[in-house]
């Protein structure tokens, strides 16, 4: 078995684990778009809405944002969302 370690700090490497997970985290980022107004959320929470889509990198900063402090996040629910709990519930 080989052990290969760094002792460089993650900026040296040019990553850190914040980013890593931030970028896993996008790929679960759903998207609506209604009346030309693109609204992010990300289990159950508005990241954001507006009216142009948004750069993975400005998605990604949310995110870390998302990940240090989820509570400046609202509780939201989305049109599709609803729908589909008001359809479980019949």
């Amino acid at each position: 078995m080989i052990f290969i370690t760094s002792f460089s700090n993650d900026d040296d490497v040019n990553w850190e684990i914040k980013d890593v997970i931030a970028h896993h985290r996008i790929s679960n980022v759903e998207t609506e778009i209604e009346n030309n107004i693109y609204t992010y959320t990300y289990k159950g929470k508005l990241l954001f809405q507006t009216t142009y889509r948004v750069d993975i990198s400005h998605l990604k900063d949310i995110m870390i944002t998302f990940i240090k402090n989820p509570n400046l996040f609202p509780d939201y629910e989305t049109k599709k969302s609803r729908r589909k709990r008001l359809l479980s519930d019949i």
